[in-house]
């Protein structure tokens, strides 16, 4: 039997989302936020199901459209490769166990 964990979400690179601050009023600088308070460290691997790289990770805005999700509709924070993070609008699925960081309440 699958764990949940290991099964894949399917999300979309949010677009316009670059110039977003994060809560501390910093431009740009997501993956130290989230290695601040969400434990993003050296061992953090990109998001993307099928991608284990763990260098060049940007903090990138995806909104969760899995049917069934319980985020469904949700924007979050993923450790992304700047590469995929640079196809705004796309969708892919990201790793089950990922860690999502609400921007909702970030930003509140």
């Amino acid at each position: 039997m699958r764990d949940i964990k290991d099964l894949p979400i399917r999300v979309r690179n949010a677009e316009n989302t670059s110039d977003d601050q994060d809560p501390d009023g910093n431009l740009n600088v997501w993956k130290e936020y989230a290695a601040k308070h969400y434990n993003w460290n050296k061992k953090t691997k990109c998001s993307e199901y099928s991608c284990f790289d763990d260098d060049d990770l940007v903090g990138a805005h995806v909104d969760v459209i899995e049917e069934n999700h319980p985020d469904k509709g949700e924007q979050f924070i993923i450790p992304l490769c700047r590469s995929k993070n640079s196809k705004q609008g796309e969708e892919f699925d990201i790793k089950g166990d990922t860690i999502l960081m609400p921007v909702d309440e970030l930003n509140s």
